[in-house]
């Protein structure tokens, strides 16, 4: 199953625009003129009403954004209509990914937006134009009041198509009322050693809403990172010393991620974390050949928590 080879392989799908299920999206008004950016270059009819600099600017951004990807994902895990919806009524599942995390991997030129919800077409003005972000929010992240339930947030990518994210970026898997065994046995099973939270979506008893149960996962005491070796191991200093056990760890960790071919070099944050919960930086050389090295940032607390079956 696709879904499955997605999760085992880390990546997410960025769709797009023209494939977007809403035929309302990317429109926007300029000079009083309703414009879809899809044919923004720049029609005769509004030639005349929109300041030729400013339409220079506007069009090569557009021909830019109709390259971008999206990929939606929601606040809410618990409405009915988008179980109905994008999960074959109840037979799918929902991922819930850990934001910061997901942040941390090197997607594209990425722009992360909460949708906004409104009854008028937004307008696009002179100063906009000298702000990417209120550009990619209008025209990217703004949508008819209609669909204001599915409180989306979107990530905008450079392009259209996959993604890779960190292991730890799924925090949890909602699995439908109506999921069949075999797909949630799947999914365990694809997941397996990561520390993921599993639940089953209920209806509640005498209302019209759904709750969440947790349920066991099968392969509980197994972990992808209990009992690894260091394939590398830094030199320690005064300042890391200390820390050595915890870097030590972060850097096993590291180590499982698909996307690392090997480890440079780790050391102790000078500008995230706190002298209680420090943070850590783990450099890696990226198996996507086109990136450039990474640094994989974590903290005490996220160490402690997936080695605590060890602890």
């Amino acid at each position: 199953m696709s879904f499955a080879r997605s999760l085992m392989n880390n990546q997410f799908f960025s769709a797009s625009l023209e494939s977007l299920n809403d035929i309302q999206e990317a429109k926007i008004k300029i000079n009083g003129t309703q414009i879809d950016v899809f044919d923004i270059f720049l029609k005769s009819a509004t030639s005349h009403s929109v300041d030729n600099s400013f339409k220079d600017i506007l069009e090569n951004f557009i021909k830019e954004a109709n390259k971008y990807g999206i990929y939606s994902l929601s606040k809410n895990y618990d409405n009915e209509l988008l179980w109905a919806y994008y999960s074959n009524s109840h037979q799918g599942f929902c991922i819930e990914y850990d934001l910061d995390i997901l942040k941390q991997c090197q997607l594209n030129q990425e722009f992360f937006n909460d949708v906004e919800y409104h009854k008028d077409i937004p307008i696009i003005e002179l100063n906009d134009i000298f702000e990417p972000k209120d550009l990619v929010k209008k025209i990217l992240a703004t949508k008819s009041i209609a669909w204001e339930h599915e409180e989306e947030f979107r990530i905008v990518t450079g392009t259209v198509g996959l993604y890779h994210f960190y292991n730890r970026s799924v925090k949890s898997i909602y699995f439908g009322y109506r999921t069949p065994e075999n797909t949630t046995k799947l999914i365990m099973s694809t997941l397996r050693g990561r520390g993921v939270k599993y639940y089953k979506m209920h209806p509640k008893q005498d209302l019209y809403e759904l709750e969440k149960i947790e349920i066991e996962d099968v392969h509980k005491d197994y972990s992808i990172y209990a009992n690894k070796k260091n394939k590398f191991i830094p030199e320690f200093d005064k300042t890391t010393e200390p820390y050595k056990d915890l870097i030590l760890k972060a850097i096993i960790i590291v180590e499982q991620e698909l996307l690392c071919e090997k480890v440079l070099d780790a050391y102790l944050s000078s500008s995230k974390g706190t002298k209680e919960n420090p943070v850590f930086y783990v450099t890696y050389e990226n198996k996507i050949k086109n990136l450039f090295t990474r640094n994989y940032f974590i903290s005490k607390e996220e160490i402690e928590e997936v080695f605590k079956k060890e602890l």
